[in-house]
């Protein structure tokens, strides 16, 4: 078997999801993730459907082992699980690979990614004050400073405006809830 690594970064579990399943549809099959590098093995097109979600508990956790071989025991194998990321694959000769099939699941799963992009976001907030004291103060290095100050705005910034995409999501499917109650 060949296998094909690729090195990206992504911001949104949708679009990564989406960037995955385009992969199976022309044969490269996920098989091992690290933070940023996806390794692809050749295969049939369109063999495996894949599916992420982030986990309600660390994979190292009672419940979680518990709630994995579930899903092994129903024909979903998870071919990673970085943090708290978890990648799932299932036949697509199987029918259809959904992971929440109501509504209250997919709003839970929802909850969780914007509870880690407000948490990742607050812990970037301090770090960019102090970078901005640091910039304030003469006796730093402003070539090291400046630029570091960027960074993390940049960054800051990218999870703030996924926060906010992930909360607009949460209020539709509680909108769409409430219609169907």
């Amino acid at each position: 078997m060949s296998f094909k690594t690729v090195h990206r970064l992504f911001w949104d579990f949708e679009n990564e999801q989406r960037w995955i399943n385009e992969h199976a549809a022309r044969g490269e099959h996920l098989v091992r993730h690290t933070w940023g590098t996806y390794v692809f093995e050749q295969g049939k097109p369109g063999e495996w459907t894949y599916r992420m979600e982030l986990l309600g508990a660390s994979p190292r956790k009672p419940e979680t082992r518990s709630y994995l071989e579930f899903l092994a025991e129903s024909g979903i194998e998870t071919v990673a699980v970085s943090e708290q990321w978890a990648y799932h694959r299932k036949r697509a000769a199987d029918g259809p690979f959904e992971l929440y099939s109501d509504l209250d699941s997919r709003l839970a799963h929802y909850k969780r990614v914007l509870a880690l992009y407000v948490s990742l976001t607050a812990a970037l907030l301090p770090l960019s004050v102090v970078t901005i004291d640091n910039l304030l103060d003469a006796g730093r290095a402003l070539w090291f400073v400046l630029p570091l100050s960027a960074v993390y705005f940049i960054i800051a910034g990218l999870f703030a405006a996924q926060t906010l995409r992930v909360g607009k999501r949460i209020r539709t499917l509680e909108a769409q809830r409430e219609v169907f109650e």
